[in-house]
């Protein structure tokens, strides 16, 4: 853009701004839910067209089906825009049906990973009456499911917390060893897998655990340090962990992206290595000690309470117990800034963190469109 382009370019989106303020009140759902993907996805916020689409939405709620509630609330989470109380009230105590008949194999799970995104908590009744349609449709040994639908019905109902009963986890595992053996998984397929599994707290078996090995270790060079230490935290929690040649593959995989990783990414690795009882060698830990020392600036409160737990297990050394005593010093700073206690505080403190480094991006990414526009 010049000057000249980049001022009709706003008047032209102001025009159009203007146009469905105008024409809101006739509205119906398909149009408000596009109306809020489109700002969403054009990235061209403007907080009261907004704000009037969520009201707007609210009497008319009966209105929208499944895919408009996917695009009006992923809409809303690409802007980072809760939708409000009263929408959220009038959404859980009507939609749920309606939800159920007219939602196609994606829509339903895609809703439950949206809802916790937003800071939306569904009512029991919502739940049942949602959850009861995910159930049958993962229960319905018939029905082939590609990777990326069974990825995201298993990670929408773990989000929502939902617990599965012996034989629902059961027939769920089961469902996931031609997923993982499809040669079709990706990284964040895997990563999200294993997360939702590692919700309901079930030890998984030898076998799922080689076959699920397997499938990382085709991906394994396309692993980011913030992958590599959430899987492996997960199969921590899964007793499903890679056999000690894998480890020690990923592990080399990781010492040359040590750069890139934060210090929770480190924490998960470690607190994942004293799980699975591997000690990866003198040399590479003192490289992996250096990295944590210099990434504890990074962690959040969840991130050093895991360095506390991990490093005394992983051995001893001065390295070790600096680290391990600078890890201890930041978490009681960080615990005795927050107003509550216990787990309550590390929340606290973590959602702090994550606000900060939000803003950090959203200055950032602000100060790179400045240096990008045209200079009259």
């Amino acid at each position: 853009f010049n000057s000249h382009d980049a001022a009709d370019f706003q008047q032209f989106v102001a025009s159009v701004y203007g146009w469905m303020m105008d024409r809101l009140p006739r509205f119906r759902g398909r149009q408000i839910s596009g109306a809020v993907y489109a700002i969403s996805r054009l990235n061209l916020y403007n907080a009261e067209l907004v704000g009037a689409l969520i009201q707007a939405a609210v009497p008319i709620i009966s209105d929208f089906g499944a895919w408009d509630f996917v695009r009006f609330l992923d809409g809303l989470e690409r802007l980072r825009v809760p939708p409000g109380e009263e929408w959220a009230a009038e959404f859980f105590r009507t939609s749920a049906d309606k939800i159920v008949r007219t939602a196609d194999r994606d829509e339903l799970p895609t809703l439950f990973s949206l809802l916790p995104r937003l800071g939306l908590n569904p009512t029991p009744e919502w739940v049942a009456t949602t959850t009861a349609a995910a159930e049958a449709a993962l229960m319905d040994r018939d029905r082939i499911m590609r990777v990326a639908e069974y990825r995201r019905w298993i990670v929408g109902l773990a989000g929502l917390g939902w617990k599965p009963d012996q034989h629902q986890l059961e027939v769920i595992v089961n469902r996931s060893f031609p997923q993982l053996s499809s040669g079709y998984c990706q990284v964040h397929d895997l990563v999200q897998m294993a997360w939702a599994l590692a919700q309901w707290e079930a030890a998984m078996t030898p076998q799922w655990a080689k076959v699920f090995s397997t499938a990382m270790m085709k991906q394994r060079h396309n692993f980011r340090p913030v992958d590599l230490g959430s899987i492996l935290y997960s199969l921590a929690y899964l007793r499903a962990g890679p056999e000690p040649r894998q480890l020690q593959q990923l592990l080399s995989d990781l010492q040359i992206q040590l750069d890139d990783a934060t210090g929770d990414d480190l924490a998960n690795v470690a607190m994942a290595l004293v799980q699975f009882q591997y000690y990866p060698g003198d040399r590479y830990m003192d490289d992996f000690l250096i990295a944590i020392k210099r990434k504890l600036p990074t962690c959040s409160a969840t991130g050093l309470n895991n360095l506390i737990a991990a490093l005394p297990a992983m051995g001893t050394g001065v390295r070790l117990n600096e680290v391990a005593a600078e890890a201890v010093s930041r978490y009681d700073a960080l615990m005795a800034e927050q107003p509550v206690s216990g787990e309550a505080a590390v929340q606290a403190a973590d959602q702090q963190q994550f606000e900060a480094q939000a803003q950090e991006q959203a200055v950032a990414q602000e100060e790179a469109i400045a240096q990008e526009q045209p200079v009259a």
